[in-house]
């Protein structure tokens, strides 16, 4: 089973007491050094850490909700082994409303990504059944919907070609979603083998109003719907602008060898659009910030290698027509998250580092007002496999603050 970002195979804790004494280790070191408490109201921020025995959990995507927050991600069973879906509703000040587990008649599945409707209704979109290696390898795309209190309307799954995942879905105008993913055609470890991304407009009851394949050789893991019309679409170190029917408008490859990866995007006000991406080889410690126009063109691209920034998982526009952005840290930092401000034209303004805790790598941030952020993400050992989602919300100044 694949999962976002590297799609790896998944691993078991090796029992209760690494799990336990990971969360001591975690809550100890944040109790001695809150490096984030002179920036918010405690009634602004805190550290949720979500584990359950002799399991992975791994938190991938959140949602802001009426009330509080909606996390998705998978929770992996070592008896099993199989790894299945799982949703966590939490209150603004990260109070655990209630909890699911989806797709235990499945062999392999997990939810990537988690939208709201304008019924209040949670989206939740992912890849289930699974089979690694040879002929018989196989997967479709998956999407659930859940009411307000957990209960779930519909649990469905999309089938393009042999390999098919959800990869991300957002909430659109006449009740409708947007769905975008990855798909393979052809057989496995083959000549014939051909990546293509898909997009497919969704009812409210989950089905398929319209589908395209995009057979770009690329992958789409993000979609952004735009205020005027259509969306941009990416993965890898490709981006594209569908029209509200799916037809491509413009493409743009930030390179064709395929050694950046596309993590998010952020429409700004004149139509034009701001890319964070990071290289594909985890040793190099440094981001990529890019903006192009509304025709696809590239107006600047910066390479911010300062700090130890390793990711861009989160970006947004203030009012005041300033980027901020969200991510992770690299492996031999201390801190694991980090937030900034960049100016209009790409130069960064303040940075802050958030968390002294080691192994915590962020997967999503969301902002929560003009100087505030959640962020989900999973927490590791570095001597066991152990693993447990948490969710971390916190304010920041805006002046430097390293």
């Amino acid at each position: 089973m694949y999962k976002k970002k590297v799609f790896q195979q998944k691993f078991c804790c090796k029992n209760i007491l690494f799990a336990l004494a990971a969360y001591l280790l975690i809550l100890s070191v944040l109790i001695v050094s809150p490096s984030y408490s002179d920036s918010a109201d405690q009634a602004d921020e805190f550290f949720k850490i979500f584990a359950k025995p002799n399991y992975v959990t791994e938190g991938d995507g959140i949602v802001e909700t009426q009330d509080g927050y909606v996390v998705a991600g998978s929770v992996f069973d070592e008896s099993g082994p199989s790894t299945y879906g799982w949703v966590i509703k939490i209150d603004k000040a990260g109070k655990k409303q209630w909890e699911k587990e989806l797709g235990k008649k499945a062999r392999d599945s997990a939810f990537y990504r988690t939208a709201v409707t304008s019924d209040n209704s949670i989206v939740l979109v992912g890849s289930v059944n699974a089979v690694l290696g040879g002929a018989f390898e196989k997967s479709s795309g998956w999407i659930a919907k859940l009411k307000a209190n957990g209960e779930v309307e519909w649990d469905k799954n999309i089938q393009f070609e042999r390999i098919t995942r959800s990869m991300d879905v957002q909430p659109i105008k006449r009740n409708s979603m947007i769905v975008v993913g990855r798909g393979r055609q052809g057989t496995p470890y083959s000549q014939s083998t051909k990546d293509f991304a898909f997009i497919a407009e969704l009812d409210s009851n989950g089905n398929i109003l319209w589908s395209k394949r995009i057979n770009k050789g690329y992958w789409a893991d993000i979609v952004c719907p735009l205020k005027k019309e259509g969306f941009i679409i990416g993965g890898g170190s490709w981006i594209a602008k569908i029209d509200n029917s799916g037809n491509v408008l413009w493409e743009y490859y930030f390179d064709k060898k395929g050694e950046y990866l596309l993590y998010a995007i952020k429409e700004m006000g004149n139509g034009s659009i701001i890319i964070g991406r990071k290289p594909k080889d985890m040793k190099a410690h440094y981001i990529l910030l890019s903006k192009l126009g509304a025709n696809g063109n590239l107006e600047w691209d910066k390479k911010i290698d300062s700090s130890g920034l390793c990711s861009i998982d989160g970006l947004w526009i203030t009012k005041g027509n300033e980027i901020v952005a969200v991510g992770g840290t690299c492996a031999n930092e201390r801190e694991r998250i980090w937030a900034a401000i960049f100016s209009i034209s790409g130069e960064i303004k303040s940075i802050k580092k958030f968390l002294t805790a080691k192994d915590i790598e962020i997967s999503q941030a969301i902002p929560t007002g003009e100087d505030g952020f959640i962020a989900v993400g999973s927490g590791a050992e570095q001597q066991t496999s152990g693993s447990a989602a948490w969710v971390f919300k916190t304010k920041f100044k805006t002046t430097k603050n390293k």
